[in-house]
C-alpha cells in the first residue's frame, strides 16, 4: 500500500514540476510588451555631412527607423495588399499566429527532410523586430506566445502599420520608405506596379533576392506573387503581364562616399544630445578623387598580389582629416571586406627612422655628423644578426643627411643606440604611436627598422608632427574652426624638425638608394618604408600644407610580389599631392631660423685634404666635423661575436673549415695581432684573417697597435662544437626595408 502511495505521488509531482519549470521558462523567456508600437521620440544616429554640408551617411539606423515613417493610410493600398499576401495571407483571420500555415510548413519541411520554409506571420515578425531571439524551436513558441500578446493590446492596423516601417530590406534599410529611396529614389506613392511586387517579396530573402545581384530570381517571385494575387482577383491580368519585365534599379547612392571615415567618427565622437546634422572635416570632391586615385592604384598593382590600401590625408595646421580612403573593401567578398585599414597595426619598415635622427640631432648631432654605414653584426642567443641595407651595400662614412635621405639601415642602428632605445620608444609614444606596447628590451635595435606595428593613422599623425614644427596636435573629425584649436605638445624643437624635413625633401641627398624617384614639383618631405617579405609598403609626405599616409598590402598578411613603399605607394603620393596642390599657391618648406649655412667637407682623400664640400645647415656655434671624426669608435669584433656557438660538420676536412676574424673598424696603418686562447695566432696590416676551426671552447683576442701610440684591444669567447651532421642555418629577422639575416651552424638530430 506505502509502495502504491509513493508511486502515485510520483505520478503528480513530476508533471508538477515539469509544469513549474515550463512556467518558470516561460516567464523569464516572455518579453515586456511596448506601451506604444511608433517611437514617439527620434533616437537614431546623427547624420553626418562632409565640411561643405553634404551628406556622407543615410538617415538610418541598425535596430529601430525612427525617422522615415509612413502613416498607414499613405502607403500604397496595392503594397499592403501584396505584403500581406505575399507574409501573412490570413494575417486578419488568425490572432497572432497562422497555425494552419505551421501545419502546412511541417508537413512541408518533413517531406524534405530538413527546414526548407518557415510560417511566421506578421505578428510574430514584430515581435521578432521588438525582441530578437535566437532561431530556435523553444524561441519559437515564444514568439507565438508574445504575438497573442501584441494582439490583445494593439489592433490590426496598429501592428501592420509598424511592420511596413520596420521590416528589413537590403542595403540595411528598414521600412517601405527608406526601401523605395533607397531601391528605386522614389517615393511611395509613386512607385509602380512591378516595384510595388519587388517591396513586397524583398522581405522573405533581403540578401538572397538583392535587386542588384540576384535580378532573375527576384523577378520569378514577383511573377509567383502576381499570378497569386490575379487568382485573388486584387491584381488584374494585364498589370500582371507587364511585371516580368525587369525593372530599371535607380540604386540612391551618397555623393561622398566614406563609410570607413564615417565608422572612426562614430566611434571616436560622445553621443550627441541632438540629432541636428553634423559638419565632419572630410572634405568630399577631395575624398572622392584620392578614392578614385587609389582604386586605379591598386587595380595596376594586382599583379603583385596587392588587395588592400589606405590613403590618409591631414590637414598638418588643424589636425584636421580631409579624406580617408580605403581600398580592397566595400561589397566584395575578399578578406578584410569590414577592417578599417588605416587602424590596423602593422610592421613600418623604414618609416620610423626620421624620428631617431631627430632625437639625435636634438642631442648634438648635425646634418653634417658623420656617420658609419659598415656591417654590423649583434649576438642572437648562440648566432649572430648581420645587419644590412636594403640594397646590400654598406657606403662606409656617410653625414647624416645623406644616411637619412637613403634610409640607410646600418647608420640608422648606430643612430638609435646613440640615442638609446629606451629613449627611442618613449618619444614615438609621445609621438602617437601607442600601438608599440612591447618593451625597449623587446623590440631592441630592430624598432628602429621596424619590428614594432603601428597604424597608418598613428604613424600620419607623427609624421604631422614634424610638419607642424615639432608640435602635436589632436586629430579633429568635426570641422572645428582654426582659431578655437590650441596649440599642442612640443615634442621637436622648431628647427629640428625643419632640418628634418628639408633633409627628407632633398633628392640629391638620395641618389645612393633612389635616384630621382622622389623629386616632386613642389617641395615635399617624403618617406617610405618596406617590412619583411614585402608584407608592407608605406609611403608618407607632407609639404607647407598637408600630410599624407598610404599604406598598402593585405589584410590577410600574405606577402605582396616584391612591391617596395617606392616602387608602390610613391607614385600614388605624388598624384594625390598633385590633386591637393591643383589651383592652390604653393609654398617652400620653411627653413630654420636659429641655424646657419656653412660649408662642411663631405669627403677627404687618404692624405686628409677635403675634395668635396656641401653647404649645410649648422647651429652657429657647431664646429664642423670632418669626415669619420665622429664616426663610431668603439671597436670590437664583429667576428665572430661573443658567445657564439659553432658546431663543424664532419662532411668537410677539418683544414677546409675556417672561421673569419674581423674587427667592427678597420683602422689604417695599423699593426693587428690575432691571440687564440692566450698564444699569438696572426699578425700584420690586415683587419681580417681565417682561423681553421678547432672543437672546445676558445678565446679571440686581437690588439691593435695604432700610428698615434694608442693601443686597442677587444676580445670575444666562441664555442665549436663537433657534430654528426650539420646545416648552415638562415633565418629572416623581420624588421626591415631589406632583407637581413641570422647565419650560423647548428647541429641537426
Amino acid at each position: 500500500m506505502r509502495r502504491y502511495k509513493t508511486k502515485t505521488a510520483l505520478l503528480w509531482i513530476i508533471p508538477a514540476l515539469t509544469l513549474l519549470l515550463f512556467s518558470l521558462w516561460l516567464y523569464r523567456g516572455l518579453s515586456p510588451l511596448p506601451s506604444e508600437l511608433l517611437p514617439a521620440v527620434p533616437v537614431e544616429r546623427v547624420r553626418l555631412l562632409d565640411r561643405y554640408g553634404t551628406p556622407i551617411t543615410f538617415a538610418r539606423e541598425d535596430h529601430l527607423n525612427t525617422q522615415d515613417i509612413a502613416e498607414l493610410h499613405t502607403i500604397p493600398l496595392l503594397l499592403r495588399q501584396a505584403i500581406i499576401m505575399a507574409e501573412d495571407k490570413r494575417f486578419f483571420l488568425h490572432n497572432g499566429t497562422d497555425w494552419k500555415a505551421v501545419g502546412h510548413a511541417l508537413l512541408q519541411n518533413i517531406r524534405a527532410g530538413g527546414n526548407v520554409r518557415g510560417a511566421s506571420s506578421i505578428t510574430e515578425q514584430v515581435i521578432r523586430i521588438l525582441n530578437p531571439r535566437p532561431r530556435t524551436f523553444g524561441s519559437r513558441m515564444l514568439e507565438s506566445i508574445d504575438a497573442y500578446r501584441l494582439e490583445k493590446h494593439f489592433s490590426k492596423a496598429d501592428i501592420l502599420a509598424f511592420y511596413l516601417n520596420q521590416v528589413p530590406y537590403p542595403d540595411r534599410c528598414r521600412g517601405v520608405v527608406q526601401a523605395a529611396d533607397r531601391l528605386f529614389d522614389r517615393d511611395l506613392s509613386t512607385l509602380d506596379t512591378t516595384e510595388i511586387l519587388i517591396l513586397a517579396v524583398l522581405p522573405r530573402a533581403p540578401q538572397a533576392l538583392h535587386p542588384a545581384h540576384h535580378p532573375e530570381r527576384l523577378m520569378q517571385r514577383v511573377e509567383t506573387l502576381a499570378r497569386r494575387m490575379v487568382q485573388t482577383e486584387i491584381l488584374r491580368q494585364e498589370a500582371a503581364e507587364r511585371t516580368r519585365l525587369t525593372p530599371e534599379l535607380r540604386r540612391k547612392t551618397l555623393p561622398v562616399h566614406a563609410p570607413f571615415f564615417v565608422r572612426y567618427v562614430r566611434e571616436s565622437l560622445p553621443s550627441p544630445s541632438t540629432t541636428l546634422p553634423i559638419r565632419t572635416s572630410l572634405d568630399g570632391p577631395l575624398q572622392k578623387k584620392i578614392q578614385g586615385l587609389l582604386d586605379a592604384r591598386t587595380a595596376q598593382l594586382a599583379m603583385h598580389n596587392l588587395t588592400n590600401g589606405a590613403v590618409l590625408v591631414l590637414e598638418h595646421r588643424t589636425g584636421r582629416i580631409r579624406a580617408w580612403a580605403v581600398a580592397g573593401n566595400g561589397q566584395d567578398k575578399r578578406d578584410g571586406g569590414k577592417i578599417n585599414a588605416p587602424l590596423i597595426p602593422r610592421q613600418p619598415g623604414s618609416a620610423l627612422k626620421p624620428f631617431a635622427y631627430a632625437m639625435a640631432l636634438e642631442r648634438g648631432w648635425t646634418a653634417a655628423t658623420p656617420i658609419a654605414d659598415t656591417p654590423i653584426s649583434t649576438p642572437v642567443g648562440r648566432g649572430s644578426h648581420d645587419y644590412q641595407n636594403y640594397s646590400r651595400n654598406a657606403y662606409g662614412i656617410m653625414p647624416l643627411r645623406d644616411a637619412l635621405a637613403n634610409s640607410l639601415n646600418l647608420a640608422a642602428i648606430r643612430t638609435v643606440r646613440h640615442v638609446g632605445v629606451e629613449s627611442y620608444l618613449a618619444t614615438l609614444r609621445a609621438c602617437g604611436l601607442h600601438s608599440l606596447t612591447r618593451t625597449a628590451g623587446f623590440y631592441g635595435d630592430g624598432l628602429v627598422l621596424g619590428n614594432g606595428e603601428v597604424s597608418l593613422l598613428e604613424l600620419t599623425r607623427a609624421y604631422a608632427i614634424l610638419a607642424r614644427d615639432g608640435r602635436k596636435l589632436p586629430l579633429h573629425v568635426l570641422n572645428t574652426p582654426p582659431e578655437l584649436i590650441q596649440p599642442g605638445e612640443t615634442i621637436f624643437q622648431r628647427d629640428t624638425s625643419r632640418l628634418i624635413a628639408l633633409i627628407l625633401s632633398d633628392p640629391e641627398a638620395r641618389r645612393y638608394e633612389f635616384g630621382p624617384l622622389m623629386a616632386f614639383p613642389v617641395q615635399t618631405a617624403i618617406k617610405t618604408g618596406t617590412s619583411s617579405d614585402h608584407r608592407d609598403a608605406w609611403a608618407f609626405g607632407f609639404d607647407h600644407q598637408h600630410t599624407v599616409g598610404i599604406w598598402m598590402g593585405n589584410l590577410d598578411r600574405s606577402p605582396m610580389h616584391n612591391l617596395a613603399g617606392a616602387s608602390g605607394p610613391v607614385p600614388l603620393l605624388r598624384s594625390v599631392f598633385r590633386e591637393l596642390n591643383r589651383n592652390q599657391d604653393t609654398k617652400a618648406l620653411p627653413l630654420p631660423q636659429d641655424l646657419v649655412l656653412r660649408d662642411v667637407c663631405i669627403r677627404q682623400n687618404p692624405h686628409g685634404l677635403c675634395t668635396a664640400f656641401r653647404s649645410e645647415w649648422m647651429p652657429r656655434d657647431a664646429q664642423p666635423a670632418s669626415e669619420g671624426e665622429n664616426a663610431e669608435t668603439s671597436i670590437h669584433l664583429q667576428s665572430p661575436m661573443d658567445g657564439l656557438l659553432l658546431t663543424m660538420d664532419p662532411r668537410i676536412a677539418p683544414e677546409n673549415q675556417k672561421l673569419p676574424l674581423r674587427v667592427s673598424e678597420p683602422q689604417q696603418k695599423a699593426l693587428y695581432r690575432w691571440y687564440i686562447n692566450g698564444v699569438l695566432f696572426k699578425e700584420g696590416n690586415t683587419p681580417e684573417v681565417l682561423w681553421p676551426l678547432q672543437a672546445g671552447t676558445h678565446e679571440i683576442r686581437v690588439r691593435i697597435d695604432l700610428e698615434d701610440g694608442r693601443t686597442l684591444s677587444c676580445m670575444a669567447s666562441i664555442q665549436v662544437t663537433q657534430g654528426q651532421r650539420t646545416m648552415e642555418l638562415t633565418r629572416q629577422i623581420p624588421d626591415v626595408n631589406g632583407v637581413v639575416e641570422l647565419t650560423g651552424m647548428e647541429a641537426q638530430p
